[in-house]
């Protein structure tokens, strides 16, 4: 990067050949293991989705799944009617809009909270959770393919996915000020 540093992002996935995509508001980049911008990928390094056709302009990215196609997908939401919207975006590894990717290269689905994490799955689909506890299922194809409730007792503030594909989730229930309390949850998905 730049004396050691590279611009702040909400969102960074590394890669297999060790280049750092990163995501700014509505922009993804990507950082060749030097720290340099890579020029190969999309505009001088960089794609701003909200200049694709068809996205939310509004939409700001809140995390990026790197799949293993090569391709990535980057998770955003924004404000729809008081609430969320959770928006999913497919990138070539050129940087290109994958256009045959759910509509036109972008899904939109409405949410209770914004989107904290997500996580590819082993059939080529993502999985994305929100704080407000929704797990949001896409197909590889970028389809809604369901939304399921964990009915944690609190804030979802961040989860994974294990080997198994296994959903750990922990939060904090602050429903008694005096009495936080955080948790870890475990969940069988399918």
């Amino acid at each position: 990067g730049d004396g050691g540093e590279l611009p702040p992002a909400a969102a960074g996935a590394l890669d297999s050949d060790g280049r750092l995509w990163t995501g700014a508001g509505s922009v993804v980049s990507r950082y060749l293991p030097t720290g340099a911008i890579d020029p190969s990928f999309g505009n001088a390094g960089a794609v701003d989705l909200a200049g694709l056709d068809g996205g939310p302009d509004e939409s700001v990215i809140q995390t990026l799944v790197l799949e293993s196609s090569g391709n990535a997908v980057a998770v955003g939401a924004h404000v729809d009617d008081g609430s969320y919207a959770v928006d999913l975006t497919q990138l070539t590894p050129s940087g290109d809009l994958n256009a045959t990717y759910a509509f036109g290269g972008f899904a939109s689905v409405p949410s209770t909270g914004g989107p904290v994490g997500a996580a590819a799955l082993l059939d080529g689909g993502v999985l994305v959770w929100s704080s407000y506890g929704e797990v949001l299922a896409f197909t590889a194809e970028g389809q809604s393919a369901g939304i399921w409730y964990l009915q944690a007792s609190g804030t979802l503030l961040a989860a994974t996915l294990d080997s198994s594909q296994r959903l750990i989730a922990t939060g904090m229930n602050t429903s008694d000020p005096m009495n936080q309390k955080w948790f870890i949850n475990r969940y069988l998905l399918f």
